[in-house]
């Protein structure tokens, strides 16, 4: 199955509704960063909580994102302060389903709580094969074999994005329904 799933930039009344100005774009990549030749970076300062699946993966990414790019490391770090990690009540079996089959990752996740999302038949189905792509990436020039593991990708984040959204709902509901 497929998603879709969008990016944009915020509106114009939410980036004014903002306390302070967006920060600044980050410096343009060196020229032998092929996946940055046309980069498209957004990052919200209106973010008030992260809601990462591994909280530990989510700090080793923003602490490199910090490095990458430092016009951002203050917000960022503000946002590390707010990383609330998905998978612990799972971890915990706290939340547990037998659909899981022992497992708490989120591909084990995702269709005990969610049974209408699946990685299944994607291109780009997991982290492994995410590292991969994204190796053949940083190797390719642009054409179409670029474009289309670009394209794999996105789909993947995209999905990886929306099953975290709607787990986080689907724990809400459990909380609503036991209050």
């Amino acid at each position: 199955p497929t998603t879709s799933c969008t990016r944009s930039p915020p509106a114009a009344a939410e980036t004014a509704a903002s306390p302070r100005p967006p920060p600044a774009p980050p410096p343009a990549p060196p020229p032998s960063a092929h996946l940055s030749q046309t980069p498209q970076c957004f990052v919200s300062v209106r973010v008030i909580s992260i809601f990462p699946f591994d909280r530990a993966f989510c700090f080793r990414f923003l602490g490199f994102f910090r490095g990458f790019f430092p016009v951002l490391a203050d917000a960022l770090l503000v946002r590390l302060e707010n990383v609330r990690d998905l998978m612990v009540p799972f971890r915990k079996r706290d939340v547990y389903r037998w659909q899981m089959r022992g497992s708490y990752s989120i591909k084990a996740v995702l269709p005990a709580l969610v049974p209408d999302l699946s990685y299944d038949g994607m291109d780009v189905a997991d982290g492994m094969a995410a590292m991969r792509a994204y190796h053949e990436m940083c190797a390719l020039k642009p054409g179409v074999e670029l474009d289309r593991l670009r394209a794999a990708m996105l789909e993947y984040c995209c999905l990886d994005t929306l099953a975290m959204v709607r787990i986080l709902g689907e724990l809400e509901n459990l909380v609503t329904r036991r209050a």
